[in-house]
């Protein structure tokens, strides 16, 4: 078993002792003689004469996030864990970044290695140490000693990384900063920070973890030696066996053991145990700054306004000074955090004139309130992303703010992750949050994890009818269902402890949205090299119906009851709408009424979605065996799929055959499951045409297949603009180009997709001698338009004349006016 060496002892090194500046470099931080002065180093690779750095890094994933030129000390992991006192190392591996050095080269200055490594170039920096790591916070400490500013170090059980950037942000106009980069917050991170400061920085500002704070005789905090903390709360978090609260207090308190007499402690008045909190900054003879919504905080927040940002705040102890600002992140406990900058520029003396203006700019940081704009699809979403971490406050505080976000903004939805190291009381700390979830007023709330698990039946009873609660086993159950879910104008929090892995989710959602975009600009790419091919090809087609010229929308759209189709084919009808702009761009009515065909698949599938979300089922997991047809059609690419051993078919495969490849088959088996006989689901049909105002329609079949049946034009458009908001995830099956996983070819009825810019589905539909029928929808430049052809000759023809409104209504203006 290993076992951890004694713990280390830093060396300190005087600043009288260093070498001089390199001449004429601003912002330098560390040049050849000094950094060998404070190692104690051998330059196996000497630099060049006027070598300097601005950085040193430890982790390739920082190296970016520094100002070259960059140093980069590496180390194995072993070496690291006994500078760290990491815990539970029986499993690591003991990787070696040295290994790295050679490949990451050309974006460095140099490296601080134990040994040579192969691969470098010749005339590369290298300085050889016994320990790395050591050398990298000797290099922190004697910055420390150095240092001309202030160092805030900021620590809490919550918003610590949130007023680390705040304070970055809020001073950055009037201040030299340095700040911590991604939340390296550890022993060896808060000193490898302060390593990458120059002497002449104004302000350091250094996330403090608990366990940086409770080193051996506090020895790294020491050696940080804040002239200001800022304790943001304390509440239950990393608990181990029978601790409490309490014991997060006195831990985080330790950091006032660092500090000088005379430096300053900025309290929350809002935190559990702020009286022991106070008392142990004034044992140490710190001077103490409040803030907070206490009537006692010397900076008080006043009012917020979750609406617009709004901040009210003032100083009612001493000079009632008061401060009104628009802050950007959203949420009170932000306002509460931005008070910090006021409390602190007080305390130092820092210029706070451009502090109001700097908050007005403020957003929210990764996995911590993060506010990011998603387009998968045709779909336009909000996501807060507060995955980083959880605890029961940062956990109601997030909630908080979504509550306080108005309704008529979209859907709310909701994915929470189960909160980690609560010790005992941990399954309570979860059971007191299904008021603050219920107070968000969600439409869906996604669980994951045991403890979240255990509250889906009490939500479940506590949220109004129409809302539903999911619990997921798995990341992936949990991914899948909430793609399948989410629609335009939601907005979904993700929120729950690191360990739980939704900040997954969040990253595959942008990776997604990355490769759509990308797969969107070489297809317009390849679009544009086809179309002047296809100019002579499609001068040589029959030519469509003469469209007449775009009109203003009316003021109502009068619609035209048809009589039944007769068996003469029909004078073709059509409709052309902007969905984003709700606006009318043409109508071609006619005197007949038109039998919906396959087009009536798309409310099959409509009643079939929303029975999976009633019952909540996963459309992935539900399976369905298929009726054995004694004769298969022959002209149904899917019917492979149907074969008499085949297994049970999960209904988004059904959904798929119906919708792609138009599978008759697929529709009736679905009906069939879904109301367990015919007549049962053709009702259910007609109901749900009357609910969404298809007056001029009468469905007679699942699949479309009944001659009875009747529609408009106008009919259909209103039944893709409900499919479109309602049923998202139907758009996307009906937008594959081909139906995947059969042997035979099986392209989509969609003669569009693929081939005009922007289309990405509806249906087709068609009988013998009643004509073809295409709903289209396509998006170009953000903006939606839905096309309907009735009654055309062939399905080519059909094609051609939807294709030719699409493209006339984007040449038109998107609103009277523009141009």
């Amino acid at each position: 078993m290993w076992r951890y060496p004694p713990v280390p002892r830093y060396r300190v090194v005087a600043p009288a002792s260093l070498p001089p500046d390199q001449p004429g470099e601003p912002r330098q931080t560390w040049n050849a003689a000094q950094i060998e002065a404070v190692t104690g180093g051998t330059w196996h690779v000497a630099p060049p004469p006027g070598w300097f750095i601005r950085s040193l890094t430890r982790g390739e994933g920082h190296t970016p996030l520094v100002p070259p030129p960059t140093m980069f000390v590496a180390s194995d992991y072993w070496t690291l864990a006994t500078h760290e006192r990491f815990g539970d190392n029986e499993s690591e591996r003991n990787w070696d970044w040295s290994e790295s050095v050679a490949r990451m080269q050309p974006t460095l200055a140099g490296a601080v290695l134990r040994k040579p490594v192969p691969g470098l170039a010749p005339d590369f920096p290298v300085l050889l140490v016994d320990d790395p790591i050591q050398a990298l916070v000797e290099l922190g400490i004697a910055a420390r000693e150095r240092l001309q500013g202030k160092v805030i170090g900021i620590t809490g059980s919550a918003g610590k990384t949130s007023v680390c950037h705040m304070l970055d942000h809020a001073f950055a106009p009037t201040h030299t900063r340095f700040a911590t980069i991604d939340n390296y917050n550890s022993r060896v991170g808060m000193l490898s920070m302060l390593a990458n400061t120059p002497a002449q920085t104004d302000l350091v500002i250094l996330e403090v973890a608990v366990s940086a704070i409770n080193a051996v005789d506090y020895q790294n905090i020491k050696r940080v030696r804040p002239d200001l903390a800022v304790l943001t709360n304390i509440t239950a978090s990393h608990l181990g066996e029978g601790e409490t609260v309490m014991d997060v207090a006195r831990r985080k308190a330790n950091i006032f053991e660092g500090m000088q007499p005379g430096a300053w402690a900025v309290i929350c008045t809002d935190t559990d145990h702020f009286d022991y909190l106070v008392e142990r900054a004034r044992a140490r003879e710190l001077r103490v700054l409040t803030y907070g919504s206490a009537a006692s905080a010397d900076f008080r927040l006043d009012a917020h306004d979750p609406a617009t940002g709004h901040v009210r705040a003032s100083r009612p102890h001493s000079d009632g000074q008061r401060f009104e600002y628009t802050l950007g992140a959203k949420g009170r406990h932000m306002a509460v955090n931005s008070l910090v900058c006021f409390a602190v520029a007080h305390a130092l003396s820092l210029d706070s004139g451009r502090v109001p203006e700097q908050l007005a700019s403020f957003a929210a940081v990764k996995g911590r309130g993060q506010e990011l704009s998603f387009t998968l699809g045709h779909r336009r979403f909000r996501v807060i992303d507060e995955s980083y971490n959880a605890n029961p406050l940062s956990m109601t505080a997030a909630l908080a703010s979504l509550a306080d976000r108005p309704d008529e903004q979209g859907r709310k939805l909701l994915v929470l992750g189960d909160m980690k190291e609560l010790g005992d009381d941990t399954q309570r700390h979860h059971d007191a949050l299904v008021e603050p979830i219920v107070q968000c007023h969600p439409a869906r709330v996604f669980l994951l994890g045991e403890c979240m698990t255990r509250l889906h039946e009490r939500l479940a009873a506590a949220l109004p009818q129409g809302a539903t609660v999911q619990a997921f086993d798995t990341l992936e159950a949990l991914e899948r269902a909430l793609l399948e879910q989410v629609a335009t104008d939601d907005t979904v929090l993700f929120k729950s402890s690191n360990g739980t892995g939704l900040w997954q989710i969040v990253r595959n959602m942008t990776e997604r949205q990355e490769e759509e975009k990308e797969k969107e600009q070489q297809q317009q790419a390849r679009l544009a090299r086809e179309r002047a091919a296809a100019a002579a090809a499609a001068a040589a087609m029959p030519k469509p119906p003469a469209l007449p010229p775009m009109p203003q929308p009316p003021t109502v759209v009068i619609r035209r009851t048809g009589s039944p189709a007769e068996s003469a084919q029909p004078t073709p009808s059509w409709v052309l709408y902007d969905l984003t702009h709700d606006r009318l761009l043409t109508h071609q009515p006619s005197e007949h009424s038109f039998v919906p065909a396959s087009l009536s698949k798309l409310v099959t599938a409509a009643l079939v979605e929303q029975k999976l979300r009633d019952d909540r089922l996963d459309r992935h997991a539900e399976a369905v065996q298929v009726p054995v047809d004694p004769v298969p059609a022959r002209d149904d690419p899917s019917a492979a799929l149907y074969a008499a051993d085949a297994p049970p078919l999960p209904v988004h495969r059904l959904l798929e055959a119906a919708l792609v490849v138009s599978s008759n088959k697929a529709a009736l088996t679905l009906a069939s499951w879904h109301s367990g006989d015919f007549d049962s689901f053709v009702a259910a049909m007609n109901r749900q045409a009357q609910a969404w105002g298809m007056h001029d329609t009468h469905f007679a079949c699942p699949a479309g297949l009944v001659r009875t049946a009747r529609t408009t034009a106008v009919d259909m458009l209103t039944m893709a603009r409900h499919v479109l908001h309602d049923f998202p995830a139907l758009l996307e099956m009906a937008g594959k180009d081909r139906l995947d996983g059969v042997s035979a070819e099986a392209p989509s009825t969609n003669l569009l997709l693929g081939r005009v810019p922007g289309v990405d589905g509806l249906k087709t539909g068609s009988l013998p001698g009643l004509g073809a029928h295409l709903i289209a929808t396509a998006q170009r430049d953000q903006r939606r338009l839905v096309s309907v052809v009735l009654g055309a000759p062939d399905r080519q023809t059909c094609a051609r004349l939807s294709a030719l409104l699409l493209q006339r209504g984007f040449e038109t203006p998107a609103a009277p006016g523009l141009q």
